[in-house]
């Protein structure tokens, strides 16, 4: 076949090898030069070559627009899902209200903070990045109503095209393939069920620039016996010794407190109002009232998440139906905990 040229690039997959034919000799038709011929081929075995078991987890399939059923179908295929099946459902974005008390059915009395899903909706499905070895696609939700004219020109067509309005706040969220939602779909405050366990994201309260005994917590120092002006200082900052003769990084130093952010897990949805789109978890979330947080379903959990009965999450979101004129809203559920057993 003439003069053959083997070349074999390694680029994020098989070998490549490239045969550089003389067109005559190929039988191929007339062509001024040399033809370049593209073929993969398996990679020739290497004494230095990883073990399988180490070797990058295979490609991702082609990412596909979602064209999902309705989540009402039985047919979906995320319906008959339990979450040791590696379910990952899409969060939420909500508005933090304050704090209050609530009874649950035996008298106890449960500190809950109030959230608020407000016209949450999915903007945009991406596909898995190329790094991630579980292959988790990707939804931007949006929230909160924003004038237009307060909006970018650019923001503004995102949102149309998704056939939403202005949005104030977006977030990504990584969910599993059946869990995928249609561009458009709302997240309401029924996706989350009483009893299960969330995680709540979100920027905790700034107190600005803060000495080390509010900041870290140091005792300070004595508050009389020849102490002078010296009560709530930090102390001394050295390594002891001339030897290394500076101060190690990260220090416990005065600086600014607050305004970062914080994930608290594990907290318990107490109740859900779908009516007012309210959710009710119990203990405190991060940041100021009116403040944004990203409400998800609890990673870790243990098995249930706190949920005795898996399959009563909907998959792969709530749908729920907007009322008539004249008809009355469904009563918030609560969660009860169970009443510990009686001492003998």
């Amino acid at each position: 076949m003439g003069s053959q040229l083997w070349a074999a690039a390694r680029l994020r997959g098989p070998p490549i090898a490239a045969f550089v034919l003389d067109a005559h000799a190929a039988a191929l038709p007339p062509h001024p030069g040399p033809v370049l011929l593209l073929c993969p081929v398996p990679a020739p075995p290497s004494p230095l070559s990883p073990p399988p078991s180490l070797l990058p987890p295979p490609p991702c399939v082609p990412f596909s627009p979602p064209r999902a059923p309705p989540p009402s179908d039985p047919a979906h295929p995320g319906a008959a899902m339990r979450w040791g099946d590696g379910l990952r459902r899409v969060g939420a974005l909500g508005r933090k209200l304050g704090m209050m008390s609530l009874y649950d059915s035996y008298g106890t009395l449960h500190p809950v903070t109030v959230l608020c899903i407000d016209r949450c909706h999915v903007t945009a499905a991406m596909p898995p990045l190329p790094s991630d070895p579980r292959c988790l696609h990707r939804l931007q939700v949006a929230a909160g109503p924003r004038r237009a004219h307060a909006t970018p020109k650019a923001q503004r067509y995102h949102y149309a095209a998704a056939g939403v309005e202005p949005k104030e706040i977006a977030a990504e969220f990584r969910v599993s393939e059946a869990a995928l939602l249609p561009v458009g779909t709302a997240v309401t405050a029924a996706h989350f069920v009483p009893g299960q366990l969330v995680d709540v994201a979100g920027t905790t309260i700034g107190k600005g620039f803060q000495g080390t005994m509010k900041r870290w917590g140091f005792a300070g120092g004595a508050a009389s016996h020849g102490n002078s002006k010296a009560h709530r200082k930090p102390g001394g900052i050295g390594a002891g010794s001339t030897v290394p003769g500076r101060v190690w990084p990260g220090k416990k130093m005065a600086g600014r407190m607050g305004g970062v952010p914080r994930t608290v897990m594990n907290l318990r949805v107490f109740r859900i109002d779908a009516a007012r789109g309210l959710v009710y978890v119990r203990g405190a979330v991060p940041g100021n009232a009116g403040g944004w947080v990203r409400v998800r379903d609890a990673l870790k959990g243990g098995a249930d998440r706190g949920l005795g009965a898996l399959n009563s999450l909907p998959v792969p979101t709530a749908v729920v139906e907007e009322l008539l004129e004249g008809e009355e809203p469904e009563e918030p559920t609560s969660w009860s905990p169970q009443p510990a057993p009686m001492a003998m």
